[in-house]
């Protein structure tokens, strides 16, 4: 659906994969990716973060979520989570 450009499907399967597995950081990374290329940053965040909780061993989620703060104009939390990846 995603590679389609189905994104409103693809957001509404990774929300249902989610529901099913909360602690899916695939899911919640994808959906923070897809709900970021539609603009809605605050719930890119709130996806990349629990993706990043969920899988703290995993760098490019705390990347993401770094990057998803930086577009939201929170540059000390931004910092705080690139200062994880490096």
């Amino acid at each position: 659906l995603q590679q389609r450009g189905d994104t409103d499907d693809a957001i509404a399967e990774y929300e249902r994969a989610i529901q099913i597995r909360p602690g899916d950081s695939f899911a919640r990374e994808s959906l923070g990716l897809l709900f970021q290329t539609k603009g809605n940053i605050k719930e890119a965040i709130e996806e990349y973060s629990e993706a990043a909780r969920a899988r703290p061993d995993v760098p490019l989620l705390r990347l993401n979520l770094g990057i998803a703060y930086k577009i939201d104009g929170q540059i000390d939390a931004a910092i705080e989570q690139l200062r994880h990846v490096v």
